[in-house]
Protein backbone atom coordinates (compact mmCIF):
# COMPACT_ATOMS: atom_id res chain seq x y z
CA UNK A 1 0.00 0.00 0.00
CA UNK A 2 1.13 3.97 -0.75
CA UNK A 3 0.23 7.05 0.36
CA UNK A 4 -2.15 7.15 -3.05
CA UNK A 5 -4.57 4.36 -1.40
CA UNK A 6 -5.03 5.90 1.73
CA UNK A 7 -8.39 8.47 1.66
CA UNK A 8 -7.91 11.27 3.35
CA UNK A 9 -9.57 13.04 5.56
CA UNK A 10 -10.11 16.96 5.22
CA UNK A 11 -10.39 18.47 8.50
CA UNK A 12 -10.68 22.03 7.83
CA UNK A 13 -13.31 23.26 4.93
CA UNK A 14 -16.06 25.39 4.04
CA UNK A 15 -19.54 25.39 2.07
CA UNK A 16 -21.37 28.17 1.09
CA UNK A 17 -20.97 31.44 -0.41
CA UNK A 18 -17.83 33.21 -0.16
CA UNK A 19 -18.03 36.97 0.43
CA UNK A 20 -14.82 38.47 1.32
CA UNK A 21 -12.39 39.50 -1.39
CA UNK A 22 -13.15 42.58 -3.53
CA UNK A 23 -13.42 40.51 -6.51
CA UNK A 24 -16.70 38.52 -7.50
CA UNK A 25 -14.48 36.16 -9.79
CA UNK A 26 -12.60 35.55 -6.15
CA UNK A 27 -15.68 35.21 -4.40
CA UNK A 28 -17.07 33.13 -7.03
CA UNK A 29 -14.27 30.75 -7.12
CA UNK A 30 -13.80 30.27 -3.22
CA UNK A 31 -17.93 29.52 -3.42
CA UNK A 32 -19.32 26.04 -3.50
CA UNK A 33 -22.22 24.34 -2.45
CA UNK A 34 -22.25 21.03 -0.31
CA UNK A 35 -22.91 18.53 -3.23
CA UNK A 36 -19.67 20.27 -5.22
CA UNK A 37 -17.29 19.90 -1.92
CA UNK A 38 -18.44 16.28 -1.74
CA UNK A 39 -17.79 16.20 -5.80
CA UNK A 40 -13.93 17.90 -5.27
CA UNK A 41 -13.45 16.06 -2.01
CA UNK A 42 -13.97 12.80 -4.18
CA UNK A 43 -11.58 13.46 -7.23
CA UNK A 44 -8.76 14.17 -4.63
CA UNK A 45 -9.29 10.88 -3.12
CA UNK A 46 -10.86 12.18 0.78
CA UNK A 47 -13.73 10.27 2.24
CA UNK A 48 -14.74 12.41 4.57
CA UNK A 49 -15.04 16.66 4.35
CA UNK A 50 -15.31 18.53 7.88
CA UNK A 51 -16.71 21.53 7.26
CA UNK A 52 -18.12 25.11 8.76
CA UNK A 53 -20.83 27.45 6.88
CA UNK A 54 -18.97 30.46 5.05
CA UNK A 55 -22.18 32.38 6.26
CA UNK A 56 -21.08 32.17 9.74
CA UNK A 57 -17.52 33.82 8.80
CA UNK A 58 -18.06 35.96 5.66
CA UNK A 59 -18.21 38.70 5.26
CA UNK A 60 -15.83 39.77 7.72
CA UNK A 61 -17.54 41.72 10.90
CA UNK A 62 -21.20 41.22 9.00
CA UNK A 63 -21.45 37.15 9.06
CA UNK A 64 -24.30 35.66 10.12
CA UNK A 65 -23.03 32.44 12.75
CA UNK A 66 -26.44 31.75 14.03
CA UNK A 67 -27.93 31.53 10.92
CA UNK A 68 -25.20 29.59 9.40
CA UNK A 69 -25.42 26.92 12.10
CA UNK A 70 -28.71 26.19 11.36
CA UNK A 71 -28.32 25.91 8.05
CA UNK A 72 -25.37 23.10 8.04
CA UNK A 73 -27.47 21.10 10.39
CA UNK A 74 -29.62 20.36 7.89
CA UNK A 75 -27.46 20.33 4.74
CA UNK A 76 -24.96 17.94 6.58
CA UNK A 77 -27.96 15.70 7.78
CA UNK A 78 -29.00 15.40 4.18
CA UNK A 79 -24.84 15.15 2.64
CA UNK A 80 -22.70 12.00 2.87
CA UNK A 81 -18.99 12.61 3.38
CA UNK A 82 -19.75 15.59 5.25
CA UNK A 83 -18.89 16.21 9.22
CA UNK A 84 -19.42 19.87 11.10
CA UNK A 85 -18.03 22.30 12.70
CA UNK A 86 -20.07 24.12 15.03
CA UNK A 87 -19.49 27.42 15.16
CA UNK A 88 -19.44 29.73 18.26
CA UNK A 89 -19.17 33.74 18.68
CA UNK A 90 -19.07 34.54 22.32
CA UNK A 91 -20.68 38.13 21.21
CA UNK A 92 -23.94 36.18 20.03
CA UNK A 93 -24.96 34.01 23.13
CA UNK A 94 -27.16 32.10 21.22
CA UNK A 95 -24.54 30.22 19.10
CA UNK A 96 -23.49 28.72 22.87
CA UNK A 97 -26.70 27.43 22.80
CA UNK A 98 -26.96 26.11 19.43
CA UNK A 99 -23.31 24.38 20.28
CA UNK A 100 -25.10 22.57 23.38
CA UNK A 101 -27.66 20.90 21.23
CA UNK A 102 -25.64 20.17 17.62
CA UNK A 103 -22.73 18.99 19.19
CA UNK A 104 -24.98 16.06 20.13
CA UNK A 105 -25.52 14.66 16.97
CA UNK A 106 -23.39 12.16 15.34
CA UNK A 107 -22.63 14.44 12.45
CA UNK A 108 -20.96 17.00 14.78
CA UNK A 109 -17.09 16.67 15.02
CA UNK A 110 -16.83 19.43 17.34
CA UNK A 111 -15.96 23.58 17.64
CA UNK A 112 -14.66 25.92 15.33
CA UNK A 113 -14.23 30.07 16.62
CA UNK A 114 -13.09 33.00 14.30
CA UNK A 115 -11.86 35.60 16.21
CA UNK A 116 -10.82 37.04 13.54
CA UNK A 117 -13.82 37.41 11.76
CA UNK A 118 -16.43 37.56 14.34
CA UNK A 119 -14.05 40.37 16.07
CA UNK A 120 -13.49 39.74 19.58
CA UNK A 121 -10.07 39.17 21.54
CA UNK A 122 -9.06 35.97 22.37
CA UNK A 123 -7.47 36.97 25.59
CA UNK A 124 -10.91 38.27 26.54
CA UNK A 125 -13.16 35.60 25.54
CA UNK A 126 -11.28 32.40 25.63
CA UNK A 127 -10.86 31.68 29.29
CA UNK A 128 -15.16 31.34 29.32
CA UNK A 129 -14.84 29.24 25.62
CA UNK A 130 -12.06 27.25 26.62
CA UNK A 131 -14.79 26.13 29.64
CA UNK A 132 -17.42 25.71 27.71
CA UNK A 133 -15.67 23.44 25.55
CA UNK A 134 -14.08 21.57 28.23
CA UNK A 135 -17.79 21.20 29.90
CA UNK A 136 -18.29 19.04 26.79
CA UNK A 137 -15.85 17.22 25.53
CA UNK A 138 -15.49 19.21 22.65
CA UNK A 139 -12.71 19.35 20.21
CA UNK A 140 -11.95 22.60 18.84
CA UNK A 141 -10.80 23.85 16.07
CA UNK A 142 -9.04 27.40 16.23
CA UNK A 143 -8.51 30.43 13.50
CA UNK A 144 -5.37 31.34 12.26
CA UNK A 145 -2.70 33.72 13.69
CA UNK A 146 -0.51 35.66 11.94
CA UNK A 147 3.42 36.37 13.05
CA UNK A 148 4.62 40.02 11.71
CA UNK A 149 7.20 42.18 12.51
CA UNK A 150 5.09 45.32 11.50
CA UNK A 151 1.85 47.09 12.39
CA UNK A 152 0.77 47.76 9.44
CA UNK A 153 -0.63 44.18 7.98
CA UNK A 154 -3.89 43.46 6.20
CA UNK A 155 -5.41 42.11 9.13
CA UNK A 156 -6.75 42.69 12.35
CA UNK A 157 -4.35 44.06 14.34
CA UNK A 158 -5.33 42.50 17.61
CA UNK A 159 -4.69 39.03 15.68
CA UNK A 160 -1.14 39.38 14.83
CA UNK A 161 1.80 38.32 17.15
CA UNK A 162 5.16 39.81 17.05
CA UNK A 163 7.88 37.62 16.16
CA UNK A 164 10.00 36.51 19.41
CA UNK A 165 9.17 33.33 21.48
CA UNK A 166 8.76 35.54 24.47
CA UNK A 167 5.86 37.09 23.05
CA UNK A 168 3.39 33.91 22.61
CA UNK A 169 5.25 31.33 24.36
CA UNK A 170 2.74 31.97 27.93
CA UNK A 171 -0.12 32.75 25.41
CA UNK A 172 0.41 29.39 23.84
CA UNK A 173 0.72 27.68 26.83
CA UNK A 174 -2.32 29.15 28.62
CA UNK A 175 -4.52 28.23 25.96
CA UNK A 176 -3.65 24.94 24.68
CA UNK A 177 -3.49 23.59 28.39
CA UNK A 178 -7.06 24.93 28.82
CA UNK A 179 -8.47 23.74 25.42
CA UNK A 180 -6.88 19.95 26.54
CA UNK A 181 -9.28 20.03 29.41
CA UNK A 182 -11.63 19.38 26.87
CA UNK A 183 -9.91 15.97 26.14
CA UNK A 184 -9.81 16.64 22.14
CA UNK A 185 -7.27 17.04 19.97
CA UNK A 186 -5.17 20.62 19.61
CA UNK A 187 -4.45 21.78 16.70
CA UNK A 188 -2.28 25.32 16.18
CA UNK A 189 -2.10 27.16 12.74
CA UNK A 190 0.52 29.98 11.95
CA UNK A 191 0.99 31.90 9.19
CA UNK A 192 4.38 34.18 8.46
CA UNK A 193 5.96 35.94 5.68
CA UNK A 194 9.49 34.52 7.09
CA UNK A 195 10.04 30.83 7.81
CA UNK A 196 12.11 31.26 10.64
CA UNK A 197 9.06 32.70 12.49
CA UNK A 198 7.15 30.14 11.19
CA UNK A 199 9.21 27.24 12.59
CA UNK A 200 9.53 29.04 16.18
CA UNK A 201 6.02 29.58 15.99
CA UNK A 202 5.21 25.67 15.57
CA UNK A 203 7.97 24.41 17.59
CA UNK A 204 7.07 26.30 20.75
CA UNK A 205 3.09 25.35 19.97
CA UNK A 206 4.87 21.62 20.05
CA UNK A 207 6.18 22.67 23.40
CA UNK A 208 3.36 24.17 24.79
CA UNK A 209 1.45 20.64 24.60
CA UNK A 210 -0.36 20.79 20.63
CA UNK A 211 -0.84 17.35 18.97
CA UNK A 212 -0.80 19.12 15.90
CA UNK A 213 0.59 21.70 14.24
CA UNK A 214 -0.40 23.80 10.58
CA UNK A 215 1.14 25.84 8.79
CA UNK A 216 -1.74 27.98 6.55
CA UNK A 217 -0.80 28.53 2.71
CA UNK A 218 -4.03 29.72 1.30
CA UNK A 219 -4.33 33.41 2.44
CA UNK A 220 -4.42 36.01 -0.50
CA UNK A 221 -3.57 38.73 1.26
CA UNK A 222 -1.33 41.25 -0.48
CA UNK A 223 1.73 40.62 2.17
CA UNK A 224 2.09 36.97 0.91
CA UNK A 225 1.11 37.22 -2.39
CA UNK A 226 4.29 39.77 -2.75
CA UNK A 227 6.67 37.41 -1.39
CA UNK A 228 5.56 34.44 -3.78
CA UNK A 229 4.04 32.80 -0.56
CA UNK A 230 0.65 31.79 0.75
CA UNK A 231 -1.68 30.74 -2.61
CA UNK A 232 1.56 31.26 -4.74
CA UNK A 233 3.15 28.43 -3.41
CA UNK A 234 0.94 26.52 -6.01
CA UNK A 235 2.56 27.96 -8.86
CA UNK A 236 5.37 26.19 -11.04
CA UNK A 237 8.10 28.70 -10.36
CA UNK A 238 7.49 28.72 -6.37
CA UNK A 239 7.72 24.97 -6.07
CA UNK A 240 11.20 25.40 -4.69
CA UNK A 241 10.44 27.17 -2.22
CA UNK A 242 7.62 25.68 -1.13
CA UNK A 243 9.29 22.07 -0.79
CA UNK A 244 12.34 23.64 1.21
CA UNK A 245 9.43 25.20 3.48
CA UNK A 246 7.55 22.18 4.15
CA UNK A 247 10.74 20.47 4.37
CA UNK A 248 12.01 22.65 6.64
CA UNK A 249 8.51 22.55 8.57
CA UNK A 250 8.48 18.63 8.85
CA UNK A 251 12.21 18.39 10.26
CA UNK A 252 11.21 21.14 12.81
CA UNK A 253 8.86 19.63 14.58
CA UNK A 254 7.90 15.79 16.14
CA UNK A 255 4.33 16.08 15.94
CA UNK A 256 1.83 15.76 12.97
CA UNK A 257 1.89 18.60 10.44
CA UNK A 258 -1.23 19.96 8.51
CA UNK A 259 -0.54 21.75 5.13
CA UNK A 260 -3.50 23.99 4.17
CA UNK A 261 -2.60 24.64 0.77
CA UNK A 262 -4.48 27.17 -1.32
CA UNK A 263 -5.68 25.31 -4.55
CA UNK A 264 -4.96 27.61 -7.88
CA UNK A 265 -2.86 27.38 -10.49
CA UNK A 266 -3.69 25.01 -13.64
CA UNK A 267 -4.46 21.02 -13.04
CA UNK A 268 -0.66 20.53 -13.80
CA UNK A 269 0.33 22.68 -10.82
CA UNK A 270 -2.26 21.56 -8.33
CA UNK A 271 -1.25 18.30 -8.80
CA UNK A 272 2.35 19.46 -8.51
CA UNK A 273 1.76 21.22 -5.42
CA UNK A 274 0.51 18.09 -3.88
CA UNK A 275 2.70 15.43 -5.08
CA UNK A 276 5.95 17.73 -3.62
CA UNK A 277 3.70 18.15 0.14
CA UNK A 278 3.45 14.03 -0.16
Amino acid sequence: MTAKDLQAIDVHAHFGDYRQNKSELVNEFCSADAETVVFRAKAANTRLTFVSPLRALTPRFNNDPVGGNEEAVSIIEQTDGLMQWVVVDPLKPKTYQQAEEILKRDQCVGIKIHPEEHGYKITEHGRAFFEFAAAHGAMVMLGSYIVDPGDDVDYPAAFVFKPGIENYADYLRQHIAKAKESKGKVAVSVCAADLQNNLDFLKTAQDAGADYVSYCAHSTMEMFLSKNQSSMFCNRANWGTLEKWATAIVKAVSISVIFKIGIHGTDEEIVGTTEILN
